[in-house]
């Protein structure tokens, strides 16, 4: 292995769990990083969750990389920040019972509901991803 060893914290998206970047943790830990998927309490959607937890502890995170994700603001939702056709989703995906997006049958089979309220919270920040040790 060359170069030092990265840990990487691998958390996906809506109605997804941590298996979804499973083939990507195998391959980086094949070059000698730590690789951790995580699985959300309550599937929640990761750019929010990302972004919330990278401006509590900042000084704990080198780098924050998002892959299809929201890049939200304070103030910011899922649900204000995406489109028309998404937000028909949310509604009509929750409309059996009230509380969770039923994935899209295209989905991975393993993919689970998402709770509605998940997509509408606004995120409330502190600071700024300036604080990070380092930026590439």
């Amino acid at each position: 292995m060359m170069g030092s060893v990265i840990t990487f914290t691998l958390i996906p998206g809506a109605c997804h769990g941590g298996w979804y970047f499973e083939p990507l943790a195998k391959e980086l830990r094949r070059h000698g990083h730590a690789a951790h998927c995580v699985t959300l309490s309550g599937i929640g959607d990761a750019g929010m969750v990302v972004r919330g937890a990278a401006d509590r502890v900042p000084e704990r995170i080198d780098s924050v990389d998002y892959v299809d994700a929201f890049l939200p603001g304070d103030g910011d939702s899922a649900w204000s920040l995406t489109t028309d056709a998404q937000r028909q989703w949310y509604i009509e995906g929750a409309s059996a019972d009230g509380i969770g997006i039923e994935p899209f049958a295209f989905l991975d089979p393993r993919t689970t509901p998402h709770p509605l309220a998940g997509m509408v919270q606004r995120l409330r920040l502190t600071g700024s991803q300036s604080g990070f040790r380092r930026r590439d």
